[in-house]
């Protein structure tokens, strides 16, 4: 108890600089994930440094590599929170942008697949052994229309359709691509063959939707 106050002043000075460090401040730019990985640094460190005698030299010695692996872990804690929250809102535009009209939604096809060999998709009825229902996507075609409605209300997107590509791969909702040549996804949408985007529309084993908007969007179903 006696010690609290000095514990006390010890952290906040430990957690002032990181908060101010430059370094830091340019690996992990968001605050509040910047304030998070400061609590945990200082409040360790300072405690660690109250333990004199046996061991303190060597866990002084380990303090430059503790911070290390807190940055790294910040900068992919800050990945994830952008990647959820650009995901969440595209989708959001997007499921808003087709009802009012501003995305066709002859870019989507839903459909009931097998996933073959090598990750191909293989089409077939509802029903069917290993049948999963997905959406395939025409990306371009919707981040052209989806680009086009933020224009209009004076925005726009904040990640391009490549970066859009390799943040949503990440989700447990997202086909992979097969691994053979071309190494894409294909399918006939609006009366084209085009490389698509496939997206789950299963349930998970707790019985919620894995893509977050769960039946949407419901489009060109085929059984």
């Amino acid at each position: 108890m006696e010690n609290r106050p000095k514990f006390l002043k010890n952290m906040l000075e430990l957690h002032d600089n990181w908060m101010r460090d430059e370094q830091i401040r340019a690996r992990i730019v968001n605050e509040r994930v910047r304030f998070v990985y400061a609590t945990s640094w200082s409040a360790f460190v300072a405690l660690s440094r109250m333990f004199e005698g046996a061991g303190a030299e060597e866990r002084a010695g380990m303090e430059e590599a503790f911070r290390d692996a807190l940055l790294i872990h910040g900068e992919q804690a800050l990945e994830d929170v952008f990647s959820e929250t650009f995901l969440t809102r595209f989708w959001s535009d997007v499921m808003s942008g087709l009802q009012r009209g501003k995305i066709k939604s002859r870019f989507f096809d839903v459909r009931h697949v097998q996933v073959v060999e090598d990750g191909c998709l293989k089409e077939v009825t509802a029903g069917d052994d290993n049948a999963i229902k997905v959406c395939y996507i025409a990306p371009k075609s919707i981040f052209d229309d989806y680009a086009q409605d933020l224009r209009s209300r004076g925005e726009s997107p904040p990640l391009d359709l490549r970066d859009l590509r390799r943040e949503m791969g990440k989700e447990p909702y997202w086909i992979a691509a097969p691994t053979r040549e071309p190494r894409v996804h294909r399918a006939r949408i609006n009366g084209s063959l085009q490389t698509c985007w496939v997206i789950s529309l299963e349930r998970n084993g707790s019985g919620s939707h894995v893509f977050p908007f769960g039946e949407e969007p419901r489009t060109n179903p085929r059984s």
